[in-house]
């Protein structure tokens, strides 16, 4: 029962952030909840709690990604089976974060933007970096980093290792950030 399933994911995943979550959001959540929880036990999704569901669906989707991002095989197939939707339905899902491929893309860029600032890798080489996190070409790997966060991924390597007191609150800044960041330590 697929909605069934993705209520206890949902409620599995608020629980993990009970801690986390104020007053606030929490009453925001309620009602898409709620609107999930109805939808799950009359087994089938209306025209009241459509837009539930599918928010609900559209995060679960994104979590699985994440879940499995450093996987090879990860595609929109996979992700397609996974939850037994149509290519259409994933591609809308994901609509709001660029689509299928620009979510991956970024998702797998954080992740190695985490990884080249952690002391742990620094012994790792860029390209042997880039390649764990699925991008083959170590060239693209950096335009697209760069396209991302401003530097290439030997800056932010640098940066890490000689002004970690700059990256406390990355990967959050603007491109703009970066570079006047990078400027002003160049001085």
């Amino acid at each position: 029962m697929p909605l069934v399933s993705l209520l206890r994911d949902t409620l599995g995943s608020l629980h993990k952030q009970l801690d986390h979550i104020s007053v606030g959001d929490a009453e925001a959540v309620l009602s898409p909840l709620l609107d999930l929880a109805g939808a799950a036990i009359n087994s089938q999704t209306s025209e009241g709690n459509a837009a539930s569901v599918g928010h609900a669906l559209s995060i679960a989707v994104r979590r699985y990604i994440t879940d499995h991002l450093l996987e090879p095989d990860l595609t929109v197939e996979r992700v397609m089976g996974a939850f037994g939707l149509s290519r259409r339905t994933v591609y809308r899902l994901l609509e709001l974060v660029g689509g299928f491929s620009v979510f991956l893309a970024q998702q797998r860029l954080r992740r190695a933007f985490i990884n080249l600032r952690a002391p742990e890798y620094r012994h790792v080489a860029i390209a042997d970096l880039a390649l764990a996190h699925g991008f083959t070409n170590a060239a693209n790997f950096s335009r697209a980093f760069r396209r991302e966060f401003g530097m290439s991924p030997r800056e932010l390597r640098h940066l890490s290792a000689h002004h970690p007191a700059l990256l406390k609150s990355a990967p959050g800044l603007s491109a703009t950030d970066w570079s006047q960041w990078i400027s002003l330590i160049g001085r």
